[in-house]
């Protein structure tokens, strides 16, 4: 097992490992002098893991939520429930909130324990390969509002986070290949080494990458907690992505929609000259050979129209992600026209 500390405003572990849960019962009594405990997890989750880990937590007083999984429940009447079931279960400044699941589950337990009685502590146990690398670190919390993804949110650091990799082999295959994308992501954003360790198979190498990621996230995260600056290189393929998020529904899952966002984004950088030459090629190979789509349904005019809503938009422009070079990227101010005009350049 690997602990790597995340330096934020309240400094953390993030445990990485199989069998990493193992740990949770004997670490809690150093971080909170709770008594009760909240399991927010989902109906998808709560058969495979609650059972097991209501188990170790022997001494509390436990208490469960099931929400019903999936996107379009990320949203303020879920925050409600979970509000609802803290209060009503007589929680108070003490006690501990645990999400128990993927991205979705994380985003609203984390937020509803930042807001109930003006901020409760909670403790994160991601159970997807896209909520161990990426969601689960850095103090993001939200829920989607008004058709925009995540513009309901606030920032509230974890008492610890706790990345089971055993839990990974319960994901079915496209669950998990949602996760590779945010893995390819970190590679293309600046580091070469996780490139090449994706070559070798990420299911493979599986704590090595996932710790890999958290370091990478970390790294960014302690010199920018509030995302004013370079926080953003995070979002690398995610502005084109929640555009084909929102525009389907949410019938393209994140993970599929980051993959054609880093897709298109780069394809268009390549186009304008903005990469260098081959980039786009790689990264392409990359995506397909971990089964993620590349093609966007969506025009140029429809996605624009979505990202004004999006939550980086500043006056009439916006902060976009680009490639620059083979795992280098960096953050570009754009216009509106001058995106769609990059957009343009591969997307009818």
């Amino acid at each position: 097992m690997k602990e790597i500390r995340i330096k934020t405003t309240r400094e953390y572990s993030v445990l990485v490992g199989h069998g990493a849960v193992a740990e949770l019962p004997q670490r809690l009594p150093a971080l909170t002098s709770a008594r009760r405990l909240l399991i927010v997890t989902d109906d998808n989750v709560a058969p495979l893991h609650l059972p097991a880990l209501e188990q170790q937590l022997t001494g509390y007083e436990l208490h469960h939520l099931v929400l019903p999984h999936g996107e379009e429940h990320k949203n303020l009447d879920t925050i409600v429930d979970i509000l609802t079931c803290l209060k009503s279960c007589g929680f108070d400044r003490n006690d501990l909130v645990i999400a128990l699941g993927g991205g979705v589950v994380g985003d609203m337990a984390a937020f509803a324990a930042s807001i109930y009685m003006r901020g409760i502590s909670f403790i994160n146990i991601p159970t997807t390969l896209l909520a161990q690398v990426d969601s689960s670190v850095g103090g993001k919390t939200g829920v989607d509002f008004g058709g925009a993804k995540n513009i309901v949110g606030s920032f509230h650091q974890p008492l610890l986070v706790i990345c089971d990799t055993a839990y990974l082999s319960t994901l079915p295959p496209a669950v998990f290949a949602d996760g590779c994308a945010e893995v390819i992501k970190y590679a293309f954003i600046d580091d070469a080494e996780l490139l090449e360790l994706i070559d070798r198979g990420i299911a493979a190498n599986i704590e090595a990458v996932v710790s890999r990621c958290v370091e990478n996230k970390g790294r960014i995260v302690a010199g920018d907690e509030a995302d004013r600056g370079q926080r953003a290189l995070l979002n690398l393929g995610h502005t084109v992505g929640h555009a084909v998020e929102a525009l389907s529904d949410y019938q393209i899952s994140h993970g599929s929609a980051v993959a054609i966002g880093l897709h298109v984004i780069t394809a268009a950088a390549e186009q304008a000259g903005l990469c260098e030459a081959g980039v786009q090629q790689r990264l392409a190979a990359t995506l397909s050979a971990n089964n993620l789509p590349l093609a966007c349904p969506y025009g140029a005019e429809a996605l624009l129209e979505r990202i004004r809503s999006d939550k980086k938009v500043s006056g009439d422009g916006i902060s976009v992600i680009l490639p620059q070079k083979m795992c280098s990227s960096r953050i570009e101010k754009m216009s509106f026209d001058q995106l769609l005009t990059l957009l343009k350049g591969v997307l009818a």
